[in-house]
């Protein structure tokens, strides 16, 4: 991980992103599934830090996200299966940012077929849907920490 983080900041990167957990349109893995063991996700966090830099995260199981936090990474991204107060505002102490993408699963029921998405990929879309929308509104009550941006066209 070490090598790759070093790699990646020698080749220009600003930061670093990992997938700490499946995605939604992952095949044959769970998108809450944690990818990285907590060795490896804190071993990137502290190799960008030595380098001045951040770690951002792709996480939408539970497990991904509490690691992820506790190494320090500074953004949590999606955070689908996260529905607890202590899993989001647990981030504020280490100041992480929660970053929802709420738009997504509206883009993907509309245009996903066309865009060559497996039916079975929308279908998961579909039913992580409301428990991500869930989450969005208990961290907005419990005030955690969140930021929004919108990927480049």
């Amino acid at each position: 991980m070490v090598k790759q983080v070093r790699k990646n900041f020698k080749h220009g990167a600003d930061f670093i992103k990992l997938l700490a957990t499946g995605a939604v349109l992952s095949k044959g893995q769970s998108p809450g599934a944690q990818q990285f063991s907590d060795e490896e996700i804190q071993a990137a966090v502290k190799e960008a830090n030595r380098w001045g830099r951040q770690v951002a995260v792709h996480a939408h199981g539970i497990g991904g996200i509490k690691t992820s936090i506790r190494a320090g990474v500074r953004t949590i991204d999606h955070g689908s299966f996260s529905t607890t107060r202590r899993s989001r505002c647990s981030s504020d102490e280490r100041k992480t940012f929660y970053v929802p993408t709420l738009y997504t699963s509206t883009v993907i029921a509309r245009q996903g077929r066309e865009a060559g998405i497996p039916e079975s990929e929308i279908l998961r879309s579909k039913m992580i849907s409301d428990t991500k929308d869930l989450g969005f509104k208990r961290a907005l009550a419990a005030g955690c920490r969140s930021a929004s941006g919108r990927t480049p066209p």
